[in-house]
């Protein structure tokens, strides 16, 4: 088969290119090195701060030795949600340091990002993780009676007063497709007057809000009416 110079070049293309830009699918034997370095990286920087406190101070050398190995064995006692508090939560794990470490004990070239690590931890290993199942009828039930509380502006408070492990964004969505049934609905003057009152409140910018707004069975789409 006669190959043109073209195709050469975007077979070359492909295969020193996108072959490597291409991500790398995750396996048991990842994820499970993946929550052994998070954890060792947490029981790291809490030894760290809770020594160099130690070490900082006017404690006598000999001292300073013993509590060295004192704060040792402390850190390898504590559970992973202390560790995490007693760093200031979630949003100071140092993902570079971690995705490091990741890619110094693999042997494959294949590199992870530090953002694919932190998406993979927090979607399969962190403890605190969302629920990912189908919303229960009691969820459901309870999600909309939540949404009419809170008017449909704040999602988090939604999601947290439901108390089932569901973050906002599975809130809303869940929310969402619920609403969808009303979609083909004749619209009643009542409706119609409340449609104009909310969008002289809030204004016109985002059709789920005013959705939300309006109490009914409306999805967001149905308020460009």
């Amino acid at each position: 088969v006669l190959w043109s110079r073209h195709a050469v070049e975007r077979q070359r293309f492909r295969q020193r290119t996108l072959q490597s830009l291409t991500p790398v699918p995750w396996e048991e034997s990842d994820l499970k090195a993946l929550k052994e370095v998070v954890f060792a990286h947490l029981q790291e920087e809490v030894f760290r701060a809770r020594y160099g406190r130690v070490y900082n101070s006017d404690v006598p050398v000999p001292e300073k030795m013993q509590r060295f190995a004192q704060i040792g064995k402390e850190v390898a006692n504590v559970p992973f949600e202390e560790l995490l508090r007693e760093l200031g939560g979630r949003d100071f794990v140092d993902w570079l340091q971690i995705c490091a470490r990741m890619n110094s004990v693999r042997s494959d070239q294949q590199f992870r990002s530090p953002a694919s690590c932190c998406i993979q931890y927090k979607h399969f290993l962190d403890p605190a993780r969302p629920e990912r199942g189908a919303f229960t009828e009691h969820e459901k039930a309870l999600l909309a009676e939540l949404v009419v509380a809170h008017r449909g502006f704040d999602w988090d408070t939604v999601a947290q007063t439901l108390g089932t492990k569901r973050d906002a964004w599975q809130c809303f969505l869940n929310h969402r497709r619920a609403s969808r049934g009303g979609r083909a609905c004749m619209w009643s003057k009542k409706e119609d007057r409340n449609l104009l009152r909310v969008c002289r409140e809030i204004g016109t910018e985002s059709r789920d809000v005013l959705a939300a707004r309006l109490s009914t069975a409306r999805p967001g789409i149905a308020v460009l009416r």
